[in-house]
């Protein structure tokens, strides 16, 4: 989630919400029937062309967390909030708006109205029987905080009760466990566009976040300084890197031919190719295209992979789930799979980006500087433009690389020339 969900999250984590968007004027009584049919503590619309009652809006039933993204006409996510017994009152506040609205308006995934009022909680958590792990013991309580090593209970008495988290049932710490973590953001249905090699990119909306790391992280190296950045445009990003089919098919080489670490095929990554060879492919890809594609800069990259969250990579903070997005040494060279695996093959991010983590390093625009967080632009950094040693940024890792190198903001660079086994890129393409 973006730094702004976070503080409405924080503030609001035990109330109802409510997110409505509307496509066009024609989906104002969907719209109406739908809300009333539902009854979801946490819900959230997201309207994209096909309407309320398309695919998109089946799905935004969020329990448990919010997840807020919507899409305005000038693809920026904005947001407010209906808590409580207002919710009614607000979404018929909103159906009156639309109702009252200019007819024929263009499908944009507008969002024409937000209510903010106060109401009581009402999704406070339930009360339940706690067991400790021997089954011995047993009380009626509610479930309130953290405290330490501790779990504190609120009583039927309405007395709190601290009791050791470690000494209660599997199950109890299971529910803890699952109150404390947010689920994984799910995959977002962007808009999209699909251009004449079959290269498909998500539109990635503009927002601000946080760059680098806090100190406290783990593993964490000094040039990865924290800072807000906004990325003032949106984009359209490639869902996946540049293959083998999509070098060719532009270019009509095969750098990779022949080469060690490699396996051939329409579908695997273009590597052998330099930032110099990546930066000729767009300049040939954009006049083939009549549209302008380029390599993302380096906050552009960063911002796509982290899709609204801040933990240490895109899925949270569980290590143990990296392989299921992610090709590195532990899943290939471990394995004797020494080579960059065809695209798409994990878990995409909340954006629908595939392989953002590990399988090859990916080519940023910017030059690398050591210290440029500590003084880059607050909005849409281009890079250290007087760097001395003309590196390069490059991200993501390889399908080489140890866990400590494939997070979201681990920085990495290469010289402008080299070409490596493990080394390609993937493009974005400016809106019109």
């Amino acid at each position: 989630m973006y730094p702004h969900e976070r503080s409405l999250v924080a503030k609001m984590k035990n109330e109802p919400f409510a997110l409505i968007g509307i496509n066009s004027d024609r989906d104002k009584a969907k719209l109406k029937q739908r809300m009333k049919a539902e009854n979801i503590t946490w819900r959230s619309f997201w309207n994209g062309p096909q309407g309320t009652s398309g695919p998109i809006s089946k799905a935004w039933g969020v329990r448990g967390w919010p997840t807020i993204y919507v899409l305005d006409d000038k693809g920026i996510i904005r947001y407010k909030n209906v808590r409580g017994s207002a919710m009614d009152k607000a979404v018929e506040a909103l159906v009156a708006k639309v109702e009252g609205g200019s007819p024929g308006s263009t499908p944009s995934a507008k969002l024409r109205e937000f209510t903010d009022s106060t109401a009581q909680d009402t999704a406070k958590p339930a009360l339940r029987t706690w067991k400790d792990s021997t089954g011995q013991f047993s009380i009626q309580a509610t479930f309130v905080r953290i405290t330490g090593d501790n779990v504190v209970l609120l009583g039927i008495d309405k007395k709190e009760i601290s009791l050791p988290l470690a000494k209660l049932s599997a199950t109890d710490q299971q529910y803890v466990k699952a109150r404390l973590t947010p689920p994984v953001p799910p995959v977002i249905e962007l808009p999209s566009i699909t251009n004449t090699i079959a290269m498909k990119l998500n539109l990635i909306p503009a927002g601000t976040f946080m760059m680098g790391t806090p100190e406290t992280e783990k593993n964490r190296r000094d040039n990865e300084h924290q800072h807000k950045v906004t990325i003032t445009k949106p984009f359209y990003m490639q869902t996946t890197e540049v293959t083998h089919g999509q070098w060719k098919a532009v270019m009509g080489t095969e750098p990779w031919k022949g080469k060690r670490f490699v396996k051939e095929g329409p579908n695997y990554p273009a590597v052998y190719v330099s930032w110099d060879d990546a930066v000729a492919y767009c300049k040939r890809l954009s006049a083939k295209e009549g549209k302008t594609y380029r390599l993302p800069t380096e906050a552009e990259w960063e911002y796509a992979c982290r899709a609204g969250t801040q933990t240490k990579w895109s899925f949270g903070n569980d290590e143990k789930a990296l392989g299921h997005y992610a090709w590195y040494h532990e899943n290939t060279g471990d394995t004797g799979e020494r080579y960059a695996h065809q695209v798409g093959l994990k878990k995409p991010n909340a954006f629908g980006l595939y392989d953002m983590y590990g399988n090859v390093h990916e080519a940023c625009s910017d030059y690398y500087g050591e210290d440029y967080y500590k003084q880059s632009p607050k909005n849409d950094p281009l890079g250290s433009l007087g760097s001395t040693s003309g590196w390069r940024v490059t991200r993501g890792g390889t399908w080489d690389s140890p866990t400590i190198i494939i997070r979201t903001a681990f920085r990495s660079s290469d010289t402008p020339f080299s070409r490596w086994h493990n080394k390609g890129f993937r493009v974005v393409r400016e809106l019109d």
